[in-house]
């Protein structure tokens, strides 16, 4: 489940920065990406040393 997440969220801020209505869902979606990216290589850093 740790390493779905962060897929997760990447797919749905791509979603939603694609298909925006407001300039609120793409800095969401944006936002989203981003916190996804980050927290795929926290895991896998954290999934190399063993935590």
């Amino acid at each position: 489940m740790r390493l779905v997440m962060p897929w997760a969220a990447v797919v749905v801020g791509v979603l939603l920065a694609v298909m925006h209505r407001t300039p609120v869902l793409l800095w969401a979606g944006i936002g989203l990406i981003a916190l996804g990216a980050v927290f795929f290589l926290v895991y896998r850093f954290m999934a190399k040393r063993g935590i």
